[in-house]
């Protein structure tokens, strides 16, 4: 189709798109705007979908009315394949004017002495908007009625019509989208966080893709979108690191962007879920439309104050639904099904605007007159094309352009009476029918299936935390690291995978027993995470050490002051999981399935040798069978722990640690952490410092998040090279030692 700007009058087209998009904010229910006032603006009527393929289609018909003027707009469903020509009538008591516009946009009026127009001329608005300005000698009656014929400009066949219509018509409800999108801040390290934010060449067709371009395509336009999960600790944390929170909480300030309170993780544990991300982000100064939820919910957390949520409610469900008590909005896939989520993403948009199957969908939608209708747009945010840089403006803005279609914010869906009542789907347990692996066994590192099912497991670790002050900050802390390991996967291979994890939340809940009563301990006879292999502790009445017989690794240290327990060594699986190339998972190998984890400290990744131990009241040896190679650990009265390399050759090990004022569900956890380094110790600071003194060992590298600090807050550039701090967990810091023989590293937690 041609789109020439021919005009018989130049007109303010700025003006013009202004007052018609204000016209989009009028509610249905709103009274009709009287004749001849000034910016008054409605929608006439609506078209069903009916034309041939490629045929132009009408989908609506506006006007704006004022003294001397009126300005008709037409809306075409698609952007036609074939020319057409337009006959635009105007019907008043007195007389009938048609004007005659060509594909080239010439325009003429007939009878061409007619007393009722004196001027009028055509432009495109929009690549589907066609608006018209009639210019007239005296002000036009309200009951006058326009009509619409769209006809072939070679054998004057008609095409598409929109009957007489008075300017004074009720006007008819638009469509009603709501923007909503999910999985908005997915990241643990900062690398994922970036990628997340302003990504190259990580969108669905490869290009810049990201939060911010949504942010930004939101704002530009002026619509409003929902985010289900950006209030996770998670999510908050990745924000913080990204600069980002302030960026958040201005968008929600000026109504462009709503939060859900999100749930995540194992939804048998939602009610202590929804308490940690709503503490997190009231420490972040954010907060959720009140009584909105949102996530893997089950029956149980659907309580007072919740009244409003978001569920898969089966492929036909777009009508506001009730579920004891609370009002679903329907999701168009689960949000856990990653196939349905890549589908969906191309599904909902042609080019840079809305797909002709969305279009049709919402046109229908409008024309059956059900004020609880309501189409989800957005999706899952990695796979979205709204978040595609070199898409999501433009494709925001078709949306704003279309006179037709009305975006809801949170607040006016909340509004929406619901209808009947739900069921889920069969087979959902929960909200978001989260994929089921009860039936799951974890894997020990000797290959073995678990003696529980992950059922089992999930239920004694609930069992365990629930009965733990839910305010201690390092219960927090654990049930955080329960969720992230107990995340609904969209794969077998991701479920099992945290399936042969899970267990090694034993180690911080045996801590937060000793705690409850801390005395001396010196056992290496107990296992602590179900893997069928003993574990070794080593306590006295401030400092408690975990240790694994596979690698002689210390996966657990633990301090209490004051009746206040910290953590300062753990698997970086309790931050992070499946970082790495999915391909070289060993799903048979237990706790050593992902060859990306830290195990823990003086042990190296994949070590899986199995040493024989001897302990007495502070001191534990572990020897390798058929080897002189040796590890010994004591625990000094001041608390401090020691370790001494007893092999006959150099060793490399790892020595990760975590640090306690950096917890990602505090706000500012970014400044908490400082490292001083000299040549034979270094000093970790974060609220309580503690210092590693080296003798006879060198400090190979340090690596932690503080070292992408430079480039977190710039696009991310394809062709930097980041330092492995941009891939480690936040907030582990990691110290790479190589020691010699007869080596010692002391460990001391100043008090």
């Amino acid at each position: 189709m041609k789109k020439h700007h021919h005009t018989l009058k130049i007109v303010p087209v700025f003006l013009v798109v202004l007052i018609l998009l204000s016209a989009c904010a009028i509610p249905a229910s709103a009274p009709q705007p009287a004749a001849g006032e000034d910016n008054a603006s409605a929608l006439l009527r609506l078209d069903p979908p009916d034309a041939a393929p490629g045929e132009p289609d009408l989908a609506a018909l506006s006007a704006r009315l004022q003294p001397n003027s009126l300005t008709v707009r037409l809306d075409l469903l698609e952007q036609p394949q074939v020319e057409f020509s337009t006959e635009l009538h105007l019907q008043t008591p007195a007389a009938r004017v048609t004007i005659l516009i060509a594909p080239d946009l010439s325009v003429s009026i007939q009878p061409a002495d007619s007393n009722l127009l004196h001027a009028a001329n055509a432009q495109w608005v929009t690549s589907t908007g066609l608006e018209v300005q009639l210019n007239s000698p005296k002000p036009l009656p309200a009951d006058t009625e326009v009509s619409i014929t769209l006809r072939d400009p070679v054998s004057g066949q008609g095409l598409d019509e929109i009957v007489p219509t008075a300017l004074s018509a009720p006007a008819p409800a638009p469509a009603q989208v709501a923007l909503i999108f999910w999985n908005v801040m997915p990241a643990s390290t900062p690398a994922q966080a970036l990628r997340r934010w302003d990504g190259a060449h990580t969108g669905p067709v490869g290009q810049r893709h990201g939060l911010k371009h949504l942010l930004n395509a939101a704002s530009q336009a002026g619509l409003p979108i929902t985010l289900l999960d950006a209030l996770t600790p998670q999510a908050l944390a990745a924000l913080e690191l990204l600069g980002q929170v302030d960026t958040l909480r201005g968008l929600q300030q000026q109504g462009l962007v709503a939060f859900a309170q999100p749930s995540w993780g194992d939804p048998a544990a939602c009610q202590i879920a929804l308490q940690l991300s709503q503490s997190a982000a009231g420490d972040y100064g954010l907060s959720a439309a009140p009584g909105v939820v949102s996530g893997p919910l089950t029956a149980e957390c659907l309580t007072n104050p919740a009244d409003f949520s978001f569920a898969w409610l089966g492929q036909s469900a777009q009508t506001v639904q009730t579920f004891q008590s609370v009002s679903l909005l329907p999701l168009p896939y689960p949000p856990y099904d990653s196939s349905a989520a890549k589908e969906f993403a191309f599904t909902q948009v042609d080019g840079k605007r809305l797909s002709g199957a969305i279009l049709r969908q919402l046109l229908q939608n409008a024309l059956s007159a059900d004020p609880r209708r309501v189409l989800v747009l957005g999706g899952s945010l990695p796979e979205s094309l709204f978040a595609e840089q070199s898409i999501a403006t433009q494709l925001m803005q078709s949306i704003e352009d279309l006179p037709w279609v009305r975006v809801l914010s949170l607040e006016e869906l909340r509004q929406i009476p619901a209808g009947q009542a739900a069921e889920l789907p069969q087979g959902c347990a929960d909200l978001f029918c989260s994929p089921n692996s009860a039936n799951l066994r974890a894997y020990t590192p000797a290959g073995q299936p678990a003696e529980m099912s992950l059922a089992e497991t999930q239920s004694r670790l609930r069992e365990a935390l629930q009965s733990l002050p839910a305010s201690n900050p390092f219960t927090r802390e654990t049930w955080r690291a329960y969720l992230t390991l107990t995340q609904p996967a969209s794969s077998p291979e991701r479920a099992q995978l945290q399936a042969n994890y899970l267990g090694q939340l034993g180690y911080p809940l045996y801590a937060l027993l000793w705690a409850r009563q801390p005395t001396p301990i010196a056992r290496c006879d107990i296992d602590l995470d179900w893997d069928a292999e003993a574990e070794c502790v080593l306590a006295n009445q401030s400092t408690l050490a975990i240790f694994e017989h596979r690698g002689a690794a210390l996966v657990g240290l633990y301090t209490l002051e004051s009746q206040s327990l910290t953590r300062w060594i753990a698997p970086s699986s309790t931050l992070a999981l499946g970082l790495g190339d999915s391909s070289e998972w060993n799903l048979t190998t237990g706790a050593f399935s992902d060859p990306g984890t830290l195990p823990g400290a003086f042990t190296l990744a994949q070590d899986t040798r199995v040493y024989s131990s001897q302990i007495t009241a502070n001191r534990l040896i572990f020897n390798l069978p058929d080897s002189a190679d040796a590890k010994v650990f004591e625990l000094d009265d001041d608390g401090s722990l020691i370790f001494t390399w007893a092999g006959e050759s150099n060793q490399n090990m790892d020595i990760p640690l975590i640090p306690p004022r950096a917890s990602t569900l505090s706000p500012a956890w970014v400044q908490s952490v400082s490292l001083q380094q000299e040549p034979d110790s270094i000093r970790l600071n974060s609220g309580t410092p503690v210092t590693l003194t080296l003798n006879h060992a060198e400090m190979i590298d340090t690596v932690s998040f503080l070292d992408t600090l430079k480039y977190i807050q710039k696009p991310e550039d394809a062709n930097q090279v980041f330092d492995e701090g941009h891939f480690l967990p936040f907030p582990l810091v990691h110290f790479l030692v190589q020691v010699q023989p007869g080596a010692t590293i002391r460990l001391w937690v100043e008090k």
